[in-house]
């Protein structure tokens, strides 16, 4: 099968997971097992993207630090977690990625704070390759399930592919919509919860 190019195979893990997260690893998973693609080039791609995102945010929020540019409301609402984050550091960075919505917030408030960077890399590194682990191996389950189940399935196998990412891209979507009604009516009794 090549109806998935390598290249743009590739560039849409380390993209997705960059942006994304689970959903792009749950995918790149059931691609891997459906056309064939080494397990752990799909692995090291996938942890490359989510590490690049994770120093990303670390350093901005050490940067915004030590120059101090952030708005004063926002740096006395850090300096409170700042006593959070140092009584659980370890804890904090094993399993931030594992906090769907948090992925990016909590690697920013982990370089604002005075977490030792040396420490962050190392720890990051360990729990990336984990969490990147277990959620290709969830793809790549279901791809192994479905090919089991529905032997006929692989004549559609592509066709579910594009069915299955389009949902997740309209599921995403419906959360950022109805996230931003709820952000511009904080004191209604409509609020819609997605959660």
């Amino acid at each position: 099968m090549t109806l998935v190019t390598p290249i743009y195979f590739f560039l849409f893990i380390i993209i997705g997971t960059f942006i994304e997260g689970e959903t792009v690893l749950i995918a790149s998973g059931y691609i891997a097992n459906a056309y064939h693609y080494e397990f752990w080039l799909i692995l090291v791609l996938g942890l490359i993207g989510t590490l690049v995102a994770d120093q990303l945010y670390f350093f901005l929020g050490r940067y915004c630090h030590r120059h101090q540019i952030l708005p004063k409301f926002i740096a006395k609402r850090l300096t409170k977690v700042q006593s959070i984050i140092s009584n659980h550091q370890n804890k904090i960075i094993i399993f931030f990625r594992f906090l769907i919505g948090f992925r990016m917030i909590i690697p920013f408030f982990l370089g604002y704070s005075n977490v030792n960077t040396k420490k962050f890399i190392i720890i990051d590194l360990i729990s990336g390759f984990i969490w990147t682990l277990a959620f290709i191996i969830i793809g790549f389950s279901i791809s192994l399930s479905i090919d089991k189940l529905i032997p006929a399935a692989k004549s559609f196998e592509y066709h579910f592919l594009i069915v299955f990412l389009c949902l997740i891209v309209f599921l995403k979507s419906l959360s950022f919509i109805i996230k931003k009604i709820n952000k511009h009516t904080p004191n209604s009794q409509t609020n819609i919860d997605l959660q």
